[in-house]
Order: structure tokens, then C-alpha cells, then sequence
């Protein structure tokens, strides 16, 4: 059971709309259950498929680099690759790894806009956009103690702006700023049971678009996530998060005002582990629902994990 748990940490600790252009640094969701369990030393890669579909009504507005938008629809499919290394040396009783995430994918986004920045625009221009390629590199740091049945976390992410900008367009890859997101977290896992509980909460701090002198505000987010398993292979649960934006959002790029946003979702999990030779691989499905949204765009998202040891 143990050595599952392990494959189970690598997937769950990869890691997006609010903020400038609905979208944040943070993607609601993408940590649950097992977090907080030590990594597997040494090197591993977790890998995921992300898919979106979110919508917002006509009266919704939001500003896309040197446009404003009325409503929108847009579609994302990524696959986040995370490669970590896991001191086997203990630091102060815990256990340091470190991790760089980055994504290729497709995104679609299609919306009324107007053809300047002014306060009072005339949304009559319908446009379409799609993007392929790479996203930002974000660097990640964590720390976890463990202790029995208790699990602990603390980490540190960074948004460095690499992936593809451009002002006059919908879709991008990159979110154009730098951000920083700091947080902890725990897992209590009853290996009697076989059950456990996880939660995730950090907050996420903005620097100001250099591009469109847009600053977006800070943020708290929280994930939710349990699990059972029903067999010494397969596991079902549930998952959800909460996200809110506690900081106005600011700059003269900020034509919207504070525009502060919040969502959360909730929905199923479940994984298997299928023999591969001496090694196991690691097949996890979870899928959420949004609701409560403002200033965001909502709709539904899954992810499809697979971890492959290296």
C-alpha cells in the first residue's frame, strides 16, 4: 500500500481563469488527495491532461490585452509535464524536492469585443482566436514532514512569463506577469481504513503586466479532496475547491475596476494502478462542476493523470 501512495504523490502535485482576462496563475483543482505524502526519492516525472469548457454571458466583461470583451466561450486542452527531484536527505525533519512545470496545449477563445480601450466601448465585433504552444515555466519548491497516519506540506510556486504573449489577441499561452503562490497543507491517511483526507490553501500574488499595466489582486484559493479504497488496486472519492479573490485589481490597465472573482467546484474521483512488469502505472480520472461564479468565467474541467516511474 505504501509504495502506491508513493506513485500516488507524484500526480496529485501538479499543478485558469479570474484576474486580468479571467484568468490566474492558480488552476482550481489541480491538487487532492495524497499531497501531502513524501515524494518518491530521487528523480520522477508526473504528467497530466487538463480539459476546459467555460462560458460567460454577454453582460460579463473582461479585458484581453488591448481589448475588452462582452461574454466568451473558451475551450483548453493541456498536457502538463512536471519533472521533480526528491532530496533523500532529511532537512530539518522533512523532505525538500524540487519541481519546474510546464504545459503544451491548445486554447480556444471566442467573444464580443470592441475595436479600442475606451470606457464606453461598442461591442460589435465577434472574434474567434485559437493558440498551440507552450505555456509559462513555473519552479516549484515543497517541503513535507510526516508522521504516521499525519502528513504535512508547505511550498512555494513562481510564475516566470515564457510562453507566448501578444496584447491583441483572446487566446495566449503565457499570462504575461510574473506571480508568486505560497501555501501548506495536510493529508490524514487511516491505512487501516485505507482512507484519507486532504486539503490544500495558499494565496497568490500578482506583479503588474508590463504588456497592458494591468496589476491583478491577490488571491486565496482552497482544494478539497478524500478518498477510499475499495480494493488493493482502485480507489474512489471526492474532490472540490473553492476560489476567491480578495485584492482589487489595479493600474491604469485596470478599465474593469476591482474586478475581484470567485468559483468553486466539486465533483468525483478515481484511480487504478495496472501492473507493468515489477513496476505499477498510475491511471487517475477527477472531474469538477463550477458554480457560485463572478468575474469568472464557469463551466466544467477534468483531468486524466498518468504516472509512469521512472
Amino acid at each position: 500500500m505504501k509504495n502506491l501512495l508513493w506513485f500516488l504523490t507524484l500526480f496529485l502535485s501538479l499543478s485558469v481563469w479570474a484576474d486580468e482576462g479571467g484568468v490566474s496563475f492558480w488552476v482550481p483543482g489541480q491538487v487532492g488527495s495524497f499531497v501531502a505524502l513524501s515524494d518518491p526519492e530521487g528523480w520522477s516525472l508526473p504528467m497530466s491532461y487538463y480539459y476546459a469548457n467555460v462560458t460567460a454571458s454577454d453582460s460579463q466583461n473582461f479585458r484581453y490585452g488591448s481589448r475588452l470583451t462582452a461574454g466568451m466561450e473558451s475551450t483548453s486542452g493541456f498536457f502538463y509535464f512536471q519533472p521533480t527531484y526528491a532530496y533523500p536527505q532529511k532537512i530539518s525533519n522533512g523532505q525538500l524536492a524540487l519541481g519546474l512545470r510546464f504545459a503544451y496545449g491548445t486554447k480556444m477563445v471566442s467573444a464580443r469585443t470592441d475595436l479600442t480601450t475606451a470606457q464606453t466601448p461598442a461591442f460589435s465585433n465577434f472574434r474567434e482566436d485559437q493558440i498551440t504552444g507552450m505555456s509559462d515555466l513555473s519552479p516549484i519548491v515543497s517541503m513535507k514532514w510526516n508522521e504516521d497516519s499525519k502528513n504535512s506540506l508547505l511550498y512555494f510556486r513562481a510564475n516566470l512569463p515564457t510562453g507566448e504573449y501578444k496584447t491583441d489577441r483572446l487566446a495566449n499561452m503565457g499570462l504575461g506577469r510574473v506571480a508568486f503562490d505560497l501555501g501548506g497543507g495536510a493529508t490524514y491517511f487511516d491505512e487501516k481504513k485505507e482512507r484519507e483526507y486532504s486539503w490544500v490553501f495558499g494565496m497568490t500574488y500578482n506583479f503588474e503586466n508590463p504588456n497592458t499595466d494591468y496589476q491583478s489582486g491577490i488571491s486565496a484559493h482552497l482544494d478539497l479532496a478524500s478518498a477510499q479504497f475499495v480494493s488493493d488496486r482502485n480507489f474512489l472519492g471526492l474532490v472540490a475547491y473553492f476560489y476567491e479573490q480578495i485584492g482589487s485589481d489595479t493600474g491604469p490597465g485596470a478599465l474593469l475596476g476591482d474586478f475581484k472573482s470567485q468559483v468553486a467546484g466539486i465533483g468525483p474521483q478515481a484511480g487504478t494502478f495496472i501492473p507493468a512488469g515489477k513496476k505499477k502505472l498510475l491511471v487517475h480520472f477527477k472531474g469538477y462542476y463550477e458554480f457560485a461564479a463572478s468575474n469568472r468565467p464557469a463551466g466544467w474541467n477534468t483531468w486524466l493523470n498518468v504516472v509512469i516511474p521512472l
